[in-house]
Parts: C-alpha cells; structure tokens; sequence
C-alpha cells in the first residue's frame, strides 16, 4: 500500500492508494477475482512465498540486464524485482 504496508492481495480493495510494479502511485480502480483452474508456480526466497500461474509475468533481474519473463521461465539465478525492494536497491535470490 502507498503508507509502505502491506496485505494480502485478495485484502485490496476499489480505492486503496498503492504502489504499483514500477513505483508508481495508483488508485486501484477495479478488482478481478476469479478460480484458477490451472497450476500454481510455488517461488520460495527468504521468508517469502509466492503462488503464481506458470505465465504469470514477473519483472527478473539475469545477469546485468532487467527482463519481463512467465514464471515458468525462471531459472535459479534470477533476480526477481519488486516495488518493495527496488526501492531499496534490494534483489532477492530465488
């Protein structure tokens, strides 16, 4: 959220002022909820779990250089990047 907390994605709301993947400040304006009929990529870092679909895409950093990559892609030395830590310069290893 834009006061630097955080919740659970499915906790969001129409309105709630947030950051969104690049920094930016947003005003979440709409909301889609639905079943995923599909399996669900578990990505464990640190005391972070994350459950995305196989092409869900997520920003990584490989090598030197940043790229727009689905999950299924990831290898085991990416860089995933997130608002939260490429604010603090901070890439987290897979």
């Amino acid at each position: 959220l834009l006061n630097g907390s955080t919740i659970p994605i499915m906790q969001v709301s129409i309105g709630d002022k947030i950051l969104d993947g690049f920094g930016d400040e947003r005003i979440v304006e709409n909301k889609f909820i639905y079943d995923v009929c599909e399996e669900l990529i578990k990505i464990e870092f640190d005391d972070k779990i994350l459950m995305v679909t196989e092409d869900h895409k997520l920003y990584i950093v490989r090598g030197d250089i940043v790229f727009l990559v689905k999950a299924s892609e990831l290898k085991d030395t990416d860089k995933i990047i997130s608002t939260c830590w490429a604010q603090k310069d901070n890439y987290e290893d897979l």
